[in-house]
Parts: C-alpha cells; structure tokens; sequence
C-alpha cells in the first residue's frame, strides 16, 4: 500500500518557520530604522522652522523697531544680550546650548533646537563702521558711507550634516546716527569683537 505524500513534515514545518522569524526580524529592523530617520527627519525641519522664525522675528524687530544699542547682562552660563530699540522697549535675547529666548523681560518667547545644541563658545559678535574699520572689502565698500553693519552669531554643533544651515546668524545694517553700538562685547567672561 502507498502512502500519501502531499503532506508536510514536522521538519518542513520548522524550517519554513524558522525562515519566516528571519524575514520578520529583518522587516522589524528595517521599520524601525525608517521610523526613527523620520523622528530625524521631522525634528530636522521644525528645527528649521524654529530657526526662520526666530531669525525673521529678532531682525524684523532691528529694522521696524530701530534697534540702537546692545548690551549683555546675565544669565547663568548662558549668552544673554540686551536690546534697546528707539521705538518700542528693551527686549532680552538669550541662547542656551538646547535653546533660544527673547521678547521683554515678562514675555519671552522660547524656540527648542532638537538636533544638536548651540555652541556658546562659538559666539561671535562683530560691528563694522566706517570709522572702525577701513578695510571692508566684503562689505561692499562701506568705508566711504555712513552705514554700519552689526553681526551676531551663535553656531550650532553636534547636529547631522543635512546640507541645510542651523547657525543663529543675525545681522543689521543701518545709517550710524544715533546708534550706540559697542565695538566689542563682554558675554559669560570674554570679550568679543570682530577678527
């Protein structure tokens, strides 16, 4: 008598198991790393955002406002400037290594960095006038005018290179009447002035 052989065996039964417990580990690996690259992804661009939005706010505030003097004051181990505008009150901005305030002393507004910190030792601050500086060839020959340019930047570290710029980097140009624009400037126990 023949037996019937279009069955499976118990060893077809576990081998074919054991396949799909590897192909579902690998496929379980696999979402996983998709899910986090799109945390990444997600906090990359509210980062970016954050980052827009702030630089327009502070620099829109220079012009509409007319800022006309900066000066720093203290926050901990944080950078903390003060901002004086001829029309509207002193406003406060300080830069801590996982984030970014500024409004008035009783309002400020917060921004997050997600991806890296802000390198607070990179502070740079830089004022170029045309009595300061006569060797401006970056700045479209600024030496003969009666404008100045003012630069405040706090880099970002530790972040993923995503071809997209993460700095803080805020500038203001103006005409230097009235302005009361220190050439140098004292943040967290060192001196910063253009190099």
């Amino acid at each position: 008598m023949k037996l019937n052989s279009k069955g499976m065996t118990l060893t077809e039964v576990i081998a074919a198991l054991i396949i799909l417990s590897i192909v579902m580990i690998f496929l379980f690996n696999i979402l996983s790393d998709l899910r986090y690259e799109d945390y990444l992804s997600l906090s990359r661009n509210e980062d970016s955002i954050n980052r827009a939005n702030l630089i327009n706010i502070i620099e829109n505030d220079f012009i509409s406002k007319d800022l006309y003097r900066v000066s720093s004051c203290e926050d901990g181990n944080n950078i903390c400037l003060l901002l004086d505008f001829k029309k509207s009150n002193q406003k406060k901005l300080i830069v801590a290594e996982t984030f970014v305030a500024y409004g008035s002393e009783n309002a400020l507004e917060k921004w997050d960095l997600q991806n890296g910190k802000y390198d607070l030792q990179g502070f740079s601050y830089c004022l170029k006038t045309s009595s300061y500086d006569e060797n401006l060839s970056d700045l479209t020959n600024m030496q003969y005018s009666e404008y100045f340019f003012l630069r405040i930047k706090v880099p970002v570290i530790d972040i993923i290179d995503n071809g997209r710029k993460a700095d803080l980097d805020l500038t203001y140009m103006n005409k230097s009447i009235n302005h009361q624009f220190p050439y140098s400037i004292s943040v967290r126990g060192s001196t910063y002035t253009c190099v």
